[in-house]
């Protein structure tokens, strides 16, 4: 039987950001400044948490417990509010370097501060920060492991980004071709090669150079600069799986688009091909799905496993 992979769409990356970062970035900063960054930062993650999981499940729960008043604050502002204060603040702290050396956290605010811009989509100023980030890590005794290991991903968090920024254009022009009740097939045709230009660049090629694909290697290159029961495994694996949430939706949309192009037949080339990508992310999916089960206390009976089993189908 085919999958179904008609599954709620979200513009959140990362679940459980705010969570991993209230207990291994800055956990021992005194500074005002960066306090307020990581406060902040934590919120606008939250509320992305909240937003991925919406509709998921009817008892889904979100994965901080947060007091009333901060519920109420959050309400009625964005994820982006909270990111650009948190860059704001954080960009004030490194406005002094000594203070965060002499408490053996500069590496960790440089840190937040290219999380900030890859939030902000300032992808080439967090391109920058995570590399000074990585110097100034692997130069803190004892280097924080952990801290590297996602400035090492964050590249690959970035790749993921562009690759859901795409289907979005992507969703804009199919829908405008298809808009018109008479498409010839010849433009059918035209249009399924665009998809197919679209999917190798952004989803996956047999070269290796699509961005969900580099995306799932680099971050998993990092996985691998950790011991394997290090507590970061849970959150790179979980990063991994947003990834392929991604790829389910691209999958999921294009199943959409050969059905308007009159190329749903299961009998044509196009479907074919369909079919097959299919079972490759379902392949993919479900490897990884075992890798977080195996990371989790419980195995597949966690909290956690579940709600990605209700969020990727």
């Amino acid at each position: 039987m085919k999958k179904n992979f008609n599954i709620k769409r979200s513009g959140f990356i990362f679940p459980y950001l705010a969570a991993f970062l209230l207990i291994f970035l800055l956990s021992c900063a005194q500074l005002n400044h960066l306090d307020r960054a990581q406060e902040a930062f934590s919120k606008g993650a939250e509320i992305e948490t909240r937003s991925l999981y919406a509709g998921a499940s009817s008892n889904s729960q979100p994965s901080l417990d947060i007091s009333e008043n901060i519920q109420q604050e959050m309400t009625n502002l964005s994820p982006h509010f909270f990111y650009a204060q948190a860059y704001s603040e954080i960009r004030k702290a490194l406005q002094d370097e000594k203070p965060l050396q002499n408490d053996g956290i500069y590496g960790n605010a440089l840190a937040l501060k290219a999380l900030c811009e890859w939030k902000l989509k300032r992808y080439g100023e967090a391109r920058l920060s995570a590399e000074a980030a990585r110097n100034a890590l692997r130069q803190s005794v004892p280097p924080s492991t952990r801290d590297l290991a996602v400035m090492q991903a964050l590249e690959g968090f970035i790749e993921n980004d562009l690759a859901f920024t795409s289907l979005g254009e992507l969703n804009t022009d199919i829908r405008q071709k298809t808009s018109s009740n008479a498409i010839s097939r010849t433009q059918a045709q035209q249009t399924f090669n665009d998809i197919l230009i679209f999917y190798r660049t952004n989803i996956f090629d047999l070269v290796g150079d699509a961005r969900i694909e580099k995306a799932l290697d680099i971050i998993r290159s990092a996985r691998e600069e950790v011991s394997a029961n290090h507590p970061i495994q849970t959150y790179l694996i979980m990063s991994q799986l947003v990834c392929v949430k991604n790829w389910s939706d691209a999958l999921s949309d294009i199943d959409v688009f050969l059905k308007d192009l009159g190329l749903g037949a299961s009998s044509n080339q196009a479907r074919q091909w369909w079919n097959a990508e299919a079972q490759r992310y379902i392949t993919q999916k479900d490897g990884l799905l075992n890798e977080l089960a195996a990371a989790l206390p419980d195995g597949a009976q966690n909290r956690i496993y579940k709600e990605w089993l209700l969020l990727l189908y």
